[in-house]
């Protein structure tokens, strides 16, 4: 029998996938700075975005629904004050919930959140949501890609790899398949035990086209402020993203 690997598969992963883009962090850093309370990461995941801003001394919230995630999260932020919650981020208006009725003056949601909720309902819970748990003046940071592929294709092998402890979790992309209303990229993974033995799976995310022009619109239909649109920093292993950041406005008015 095979040795337990140093980390659940769901958090190796979601490392191996995600962690290895770092060319946003100086945004982030930007977009924080000067809040006077926590910062809000939606869809935190294990912390890819909120530790570093907690090592560079924010106080991060994270929230995610996936426990393992979180778990890995508290895990590496240690007893400081940051923290992350199991909880839905179309859920956000809950006061029962996670964050109960705190509210933040820096919201971020990175990793194009706002394509994989659902279709412009579930944008438009989430951008309410948003808008009730941000403080008068506060500001919400979001990112999407705007220009998702047409057509279905195949996608030349780049593997993302995370190890840990021997093990080696390799997640290969292959493919990209195209519909009217979204993209669902697929990939092959294999976890690779110290002895050598493969374990081959497969998985998918699906992305809800969506264009700046949309966005935009929710984000004034949920009641908060005109966005500004600018792309992100560009990745040669990652489709180009696009960032909205819009504000609250300081009275609190619709």
């Amino acid at each position: 029998m095979s040795a337990r690997p140093p980390v659940g598969d769901p958090v190796a992963w979601h490392r191996a996938e995600n962690l290895n883009y770092d060319a946003d962090h100086d945004l982030w850093m930007d977009f924080t700075a000067g809040g006077r309370s926590a910062v809000l990461d939606l869809g935190c995941g294990v912390g890819r975005v909120a530790l570093p801003l907690a090592a560079a001394g924010r106080q991060v919230v994270g929230i995610d629904s996936d426990p393992d995630f979180v778990a890995e999260f508290n895990r590496q932020a240690g007893d400081g004050p940051t923290v992350a919650f199991v909880g839905d981020v179309l859920e956000l208006d809950d006061p029962g919930g996670p964050l109960g009725r705190e509210t933040f003056d820096r919201i971020i949601a990175p990793q194009n959140l706002v394509q994989i909720v659902g279709e412009g309902p579930e944008r438009l819970r989430l951008f309410e949501g948003i808008r009730n748990r941000l403080a008068p003046g506060g500001r919400v940071a979001i990112t999407f890609i705007e220009e998702l592929p047409v057509d279905s294709m195949e996608i030349p092998p780049q593997p993302e790899v995370f190890e840990a402890g021997g093990w080696t979790w390799s997640s290969l992309s292959v493919s990209l398949e195209a519909e009217p209303g979204s993209i669902t990229l697929h990939r092959l993974r294999q976890r690779i035990d110290p002895g050598g033995e493969i374990l081959t799976s497969e998985a998918e995310t699906r992305f809800t086209r969506v264009s700046a022009v949309a966005i935009e619109a929710g984000l004034l239909a949920a009641g908060l402020g005109p966005a500004e649109i600018r792309d992100m920093p560009v990745s040669a292993d990652y489709i180009d993203s696009v960032l909205a950041t819009c504000s609250l406005p300081a009275t609190g008015a619709e």
